[in-house]
Parts: structure tokens; sequence; C-alpha cells
């Protein structure tokens, strides 16, 4: 279109010349006149000094100039109207520039308005984009906090169960020493009770004996005086029955406290045994502590393989639990921007950098765009000013308007041709 423009103007700087060279031939008409009414007046002084020579030779240069004059008139008369023509189309093409740039106005606006748009539009994809990224690194550290949360509660628990499982131990041994403590206690009581009751029991034994025998000798020595004094009266046979009596009554106590002798005797047989079957109690009861304690720690050491082996469940459930939220995340997300995003395909890390490379590559295309349209916008510019648009003309209507009307000035300028 510039091109076509520019040849116009040439050929318009073509015409100016031709005009300029018509406006040299009317000037040359008027000295021509000039020289007419010179030669006119030199012939009617010369008239009676030429020759019949000259005079022919001026006829014909006289015929020559009537030539010449009916010619210039003629040019003249056509140069008028080309200059009419010229005026007309001058006007036409003052009409056209004006509504050339009217068109131009109106394209710029809409450009303006395009550009906006795409600014709005851009501003819009840089402002979700900030909100998105905002979310993201929130969500981010919000899974990072609960992860981390999550191994304090799982440390926290570990060294509970821990110190649970200790109490629980420590506990128990100290329970099973203080009830082996009390049996063994109420044992030693129970048989110093007996030792002390046996040691009264021989005690009051020796000094029963030791009275059975002082009254033995004293029947012994009351014998040897039964024995040398037989005839004397019933009187000491009286006393030799109580004497007798009371042997018996002794040998009834000596009896009496055998018996009890062996009662206590069996009674310490019996404590004996019982010693033995607490000694055999203790020794089960310490076996069965050991046992206890074994087991305890075998449950402690199940109990800590099996913390151990649900350690890395708890963690890929937390794991699984941490990459449902991000999935999600990423997902509302790749909702926000639809477009960018193949939903066939699985929703990862490696789509969302893809759909951020999308983002960021249409960004720089309506980066690219804008500058285009920024370039056209120029361009607009100059056009609409080349050829004149109006303010509410469309520069397209216009430009072809303009073409349409320098064609036919160019037609018509090969006619004047």
């Amino acid at each position: 279109m510039i091109q076509t423009l520019n040849k116009f103007e040439d050929k318009l700087k073509e015409k100016e010349q031709k005009l300029e060279t018509i406006s040299k031939l009317i000037n040359l008409e008027n000295s021509q006149e000039q020289i007419k009414k010179l030669l006119k007046d030199e012939n009617i002084k010369s008239d009676d000094v030429l020759s019949e020579k000259y005079q022919s030779d001026l006829e014909k240069l006289k015929s020559k100039l009537d030539k010449t004059n009916e010619i210039l008139r003629q040019t003249k008369n056509d140069l008028q109207k080309k200059e009419y023509e010229y005026a007309e189309l001058q006007t036409k093409l003052d009409e056209e520039t004006f509504k050339l740039t009217v068109a131009s106005g109106s394209l710029q606006e809409e450009t303006k308005q395009i550009i906006k748009e795409k600014d709005e539009e851009l501003e819009k994809i840089k402002n979700n984009w900030r909100i998105s990224d905002i979310k993201l690194q929130e969500q981010i550290k919000f899974l990072k906090n609960k992860n981390n949360e999550l191994k304090n509660q799982l440390n926290e628990e570990r060294v509970k169960y821990a110190a649970s499982v200790s109490q629980v131990k420590e506990r128990s041994k100290k329970q099973m020493e203080e009830a082996v403590d009390l049996i063994y206690d109420e044992q030693s009581q129970r048989l110093d009770a007996m030792a002390n009751r046996i040691r009264k029991v021989q005690r009051a034994l020796k000094r029963k004996t030791e009275e059975a025998d002082e009254k033995e000798e004293q029947l012994k020595t009351h014998e040897k005086l039964v024995e040398s004094q037989a005839n004397q009266t019933s009187e000491l046979q009286f006393s030799q029955m109580q004497s007798e009596k009371k042997v018996y009554e002794l040998n009834n106590v000596v009896n009496q406290l055998t018996e009890e002798v062996n009662l206590l005797e069996n009674k310490i047989n019996n404590l004996e045994v019982d010693k033995k079957v607490l000694e055999m109690q203790l020794s089960s009861a310490q076996e069965k502590t050991k046992q206890q304690e074994s087991y305890y720690n075998s449950q402690l050491q199940v109990a800590k393989f099996s913390a151990m082996q649900e350690l890395p469940t708890k963690f890929e459930k937390a794991k699984e639990e941490f990459q449902e939220e991000f999935t999600k995340f990423l997902r509302d997300i790749c909702t926000k921007f639809p477009e960018y995003v193949d939903f066939s395909s699985p929703i990862d890390k490696n789509s969302i950098l893809m759909m951020i490379r999308k983002i960021s590559d249409k960004v720089k295309v309506a980066e690219k765009d804008l500058d285009k349209l920024a370039d056209l916008e120029k361009q607009n510019r100059e056009i609409r000013v080349v050829v004149g648009a109006a303010r509410s003309t469309r520069t397209i209507d216009a430009v072809q308007e303009f073409a349409a009307n320098a064609k036919l000035m160019k037609q018509k300028l090969e006619n004047i041709h």
C-alpha cells in the first residue's frame, strides 16, 4: 500500500512538472505576443524601407507565428481544463485523505482496545499464576509442617511406649520383689515365733526335767531313808505313798512334757517342711520373675520390632496422605488452567511443570503479539495519516477507497496524457 502511495506521489510530481512546463509555455506565449507586437510596430515603421524579399520572409514568419499562437491558445485552453481537473482531483484527494485519517483513528482506537484487552488478559494470567504459586507454596509449607508434626508425634509415641514398657517392667519387678519379701518376712516372723515358742517349751521342759531330777533325787534319798527305816510307823508309809503319788504325778508331767516336746518337734519338722516349701516357692517366684522379665523383654522386643515394622507403614501412610493432598492441590491448579492440561494423562509434578511451561510460552507469545500489535498500530497510524482516514472510518475501508480513488485519478491522468 505504501509503495502504491509512493508511486502515486511520483506521478503527482510528474504532473506538477508538466504543469510547470505548461506555465513556461504560457510565459513563452506572452513573450511571443510581445515579439509579435514589436514586429508589428517594426513592420509599420519600416514598411517603406523593407524590400519585397524581407516582406516575403516576414509574411512566412507571421504565418508560423499565427500557427504557434493557435497552438498556444489550444494548449492554454487544455491547461485551464487540466488545472480545473487537477483542482477537482486535489479536492477529492483531500476528502479521501480526511476519510483515511478518520479510518486510521478508528483503527487506532480498535487497536488500543485490542492491546488493552490483551494487556488485561496477560495481567489476569500473571495474577492467576502468582495466586496459584502462592497457594502452592502455602500447601507445600502446610504439608511439610504436617509431615514434621507426624514425625514428632511418632517420636513422642515411641518415647512414651518405651517409658511405659520400662515403667511396667520396673513396676512388675518391684511388685514381685515386694511380694517375695513380704512372703519371706511373714514366714520368717512365723519361724521366729515358732522358734521362740520352742525355746520357751525347751526352757520349761528343762526346768521340769531339773525339777523331776531333783524330785527323783529326793525320792532316791527318801527311798534310802525308807529302806533304812523300814520299820518306821505308818506315818512314814503314808509319806511314802504321798511320795509315790508325787512321783506318779511327776511322771505324768514328764509324759505330758514329752508329748508337748514331740508336738513341738512335729511342728518344727512341719516348719522345716514349710520353710523348704517357702524356699521352693521363693525359687519358683524368682524363676517366674525371671520368666516374666524375659517375657516382658521379649514383649518389649516384639513391640519394638512391631513399632519398627509399623514405622515404614505409618510413614508410607503419611506419605500417601501428603501425596494425596499434593495431587489434590495440583488438580486444583489444573482446574484453574484447563486449556493447558491433558486430563487423560496423570497429574503430577512433571505435568504441572509442563503446564507452567505452556503458560510461560503463551505469555511470551502474547508479549510478542503485543509487540506485533504495537508495530501494526504504528503502521496503521502511518497508513491512516497517508490515506487521510476519518476517525469513524475503518482503516481497511479508507485504504480501499483511497486505492480506488488513486486508480481513478491515475486513469484520468493517463487520459490527460
